[in-house]
């Protein structure tokens, strides 16, 4: 990989970073080097120029950053896959046998602005931040091959999103249930 643009943290503002809080704020940042487009991955680094991890950035947001590893993994289909994969497991333990439940909660689980419900064979997912956004072919490559639903609703209608830039929808990613079925028949929309 090329190198990333690189946010560099003030003074004494890599703490909250190093106890393993995922953010980090506008105001916590220095300087940006490099010329980073709002949604692509970056490295932050301690005022010193210590790694610190990788996340993506958006400059419109207070959150300007948000951690996906503390290594320096791609941020690739391999790396959501494992992150599924390791939601579901976890999932698979607390809760066996659960058709309805939460399968991924954002930074719980380090992917973070990504939610993810199942209903049966059917999932919700909420993508809130342009990072997440912006990689959403890759997510959904992810969901296919890990989760394997019969069809998705992209639940994208929550004010998080204006906050980063984002328009608000709700539609049907891909599938088609009994319900959309029988709408498009009447001409009605589907919900």
């Amino acid at each position: 990989m090329t190198s990333l643009p690189r946010l560099v943290l003030r003074k004494n503002q890599d703490r909250r970073v190093r106890a393993g809080h995922p953010w980090i704020f506008s105001n916590e940042i220095e300087r940006v080097e490099g010329a980073p487009a709002d949604g692509d991955v970056v490295e932050v680094a301690d005022t010193r120029g210590a790694f610190l991890g990788r996340g993506y950035y958006n400059r419109r947001s207070l959150i300007a950053a948000r951690l996906l590893t503390r290594r320096r993994d791609e941020i690739d289909l391999d790396l959501f896959v494992r992150r599924l994969e390791r939601a579901v497991r976890y999932r698979a333990v607390v809760a066996p046998g659960v058709e309805a439940l939460r399968l991924v909660h954002g930074e719980a689980d380090q992917l973070p602005g990504l939610v993810v419900d199942r209903y049966g064979d059917w999932l919700a997912v909420q993508v809130l931040t342009l990072g997440m956004e912006t990689r959403a072919e890759q997510l959904r490559e992810a969901i296919e091959r890990v989760l394997a639903p019969r069809g998705v609703v992209r639940v994208a209608d929550s004010p998080l999103r204006r906050l980063e830039g984002l328009d608000l929808e709700r539609t049907t990613w891909w599938g088609r249930s009994r319900i959309a079925s029988s709408s498009s028949r009447t001409g009605s929309p589907s919900r």
